[in-house]
């Protein structure tokens, strides 16, 4: 049977296999169309998820994919440094240089920012190896992430080095030597590579002048502040919500409260990264009735809530009026909206209660397994309260009952930082 069937001349019944074979290809060739245009749909599916964080789902859908490529490897890898999913990451990206997925420079930029999310430097160095050896190491859209990368790590002189390298770098790269600077809190050295960049003849964009500002709002510098200021003002960023709020930030941490509040009353369209700037410039100006009158404002608007920020802003006012129960109350909410723990808002809890010399709750605002140092108080301890936290579905009822009756000699310590009672009722009414 072999031998007949491999004979140079076919069978008879070989004509008739002709009608199946076609029928066979077409078959196959709608089978691949149809792969494919599911490869598409999931793909476009993919892309969507992957733009509205829902991380789990996209993983569930490249799971689908017989064929996934590179770009999706890419997507995967953006989607999770994009949401600060920095471990997920770089756990793709090795899962994807495992099953031998081929990588590109579009590949690197994010898994340096997971390193770098991460601070982790020595898989950091390991990415860095790689792009040698892939000849990416002067490609200007990886050597501007390298910069970033370096520069959260601490290495100054690694991104000073890998910049004057570059060829020919851009905006971005100049914006990164920046921002560099920032992170290792050098703000003098940062404004003078934003004066570099200027000299340059770089034309800065929002996020250049967002760096300086922040530079000039460390460095307490209100003359170079308002330069940039005239620099937002002649390329068009006064109307820019993010320059505002920077602009705004920066003034109030110069100690110049009425520009701060010019700006703010420019903002058009006020958002909450806008009102907590403003509740801080208060707090640090020492005007805390006007910080809760912002809060107020924010409460009447049922497009905003508050965020950590905001709890953070307020606490340093409720230390300044003295308003120890409006500052459990905050406290009270931190916990109830999930905020804690937070390193930036238990700190601020211990700065109100070291302040009001209440050493007990000081300690109950930070878990045992944090390592945080507590304030030295320079006040003695004051009438200890019991907080009571009770929970139900729409209501948080914060009672407070004091253990003595009577004040005891510690108290004037604690009053004197206290003002005049009617000065607490609006602040008191925004709870």
């Amino acid at each position: 049977m072999l031998a007949t069937s491999t004979n140079t001349t076919p069978p008879v019944h070989h004509k008739r296999s002709k009608k199946p074979t076609v029928a066979f290809a077409h078959s196959h060739n709608h089978s691949r169309a149809s792969s494919s245009s599911s490869l598409s749909r999931l793909s476009r599916a993919l892309v969507d998820t992957v733009s509205s964080g829902s991380m789990q789902h996209a993983l569930s859908l490249i799971d689908k994919m017989s064929h996934s490529n590179t770009f999706h490897w890419n997507l995967m890898i953006r989607g999770y440094t994009d949401n600060s999913f920095f471990l997920h990451a770089l756990n793709m990206y090795l899962t994807m240089r495992f099953q031998g997925v081929p990588t590109d420079h579009f590949t690197y930029p994010f898994v340096l920012k997971a390193c770098g999310g991460l601070l982790d430097f020595r898989e950091g160095e390991k990415v860095h190896g790689s792009l040698f050896k892939m000849g990416l190491a002067e490609d200007l859209y990886v050597c501007n992430s390298l910069i970033g990368t370096y520069g959260k790590f601490g290495h100054i002189d690694s991104t000073v080095k890998l910049f004057e390298e570059m060829p020919l770098p851009d905006l971005v790269s100049w914006n990164s030597m920046v921002g560099a600077y920032l992170m290792v809190q050098q703000y003098f050295t940062s404004l003078k590579w934003f004066r570099r960049m200027l000299h340059a003849r770089i034309l800065p964009n929002k996020f250049s002048l967002i760096n300086a500002l922040k530079a000039c709002s460390h460095c307490f510098y209100n003359l170079w502040g308002r330069e940039v200021h005239c620099y937002a003002l002649k390329m068009g960023f006064e109307s820019d919500v993010m320059v505002q709020t920077s602009l705004l930030d920066m003034y109030s941490k110069c100690r110049s409260l009425s520009y701060a509040e010019r700006i703010f009353d420019s903002i058009s369209s006020r958002n909450i990264v806008a009102w907590n700037a403003m509740i801080g410039a208060y707090a640090l100006n020492g005007q805390p009735i006007q910080a809760f009158d912002s809060l107020e404002n924010i409460l009447k608007d049922d497009k905003m809530a508050v965020d950590n920020v905001t709890l953070i802003n307020l606490l340093s006012s409720c230390a300044q009026l003295g308003a120890i129960l409006q500052g459990k109350t905050i406290h009270g909410l931190a916990i109830k909206k999930g905020f804690l723990p937070h390193p930036v808002l238990e700190t601020a809890l211990l700065d109100m209660y070291g302040e009001f010399g209440i050493l007990k709750l000081a300690e109950t605002a930070s878990p045992p397994h944090r390592a945080f140092i507590v304030p030295s108080l320079t006040l003695s301890p004051a009438p200890e309260a019991n907080l009571e936290i009770v929970f139900n579905h729409r209501h948080l009822s914060l009672s407070i009952q004091s253990y003595s009756s009577q004040l005891n000699s510690s108290a004037p310590a604690l009053l004197r930082h206290a003002p005049h009672p009617s000065s607490l009722t609006r602040a008191w009414k925004i709870f």
